[in-house]
């Protein structure tokens, strides 16, 4: 993430579905609330995700690093009786200054 904003910036993070499905002819799928998200290193608070509220990842008060600031992000899941498959979503991030 890269901005001169003296304000600084805030990362968001949203899912684009109510759940994660599988593959087609399976009916099973994994509610999005059951995704949850942290900036890594920030302790052992996740959040869960929605496909309705954006939750923070990041909010920083001052403009980025001159090249830059490295951001990443710890997923876990809690996942439900369903059957063995890949399950899948869409996550948009949005940066936006304050």
């Amino acid at each position: 993430m890269t901005t001169n904003n003296p304000a600084g910036y805030q990362v968001t993070v949203q899912s684009t579905t109510p759940t994660l499905t599988g593959s087609a002819g399976n009916t099973d799928s994994i509610p999005i609330g059951n995704l949850y998200v942290r900036e890594t290193g920030s302790g052992p608070l996740l959040y869960p995700l929605s496909d309705t509220s954006p939750v923070t990842v990041h909010i920083q008060h001052t403009p980025s690093a001159p090249a830059g600031d490295n951001l990443s992000n710890d997923y876990s899941i809690n996942i439900p009786a369903v059957q063995p498959d890949t399950y899948r979503t869409t996550l948009n991030y949005i940066a936006a200054t304050l």
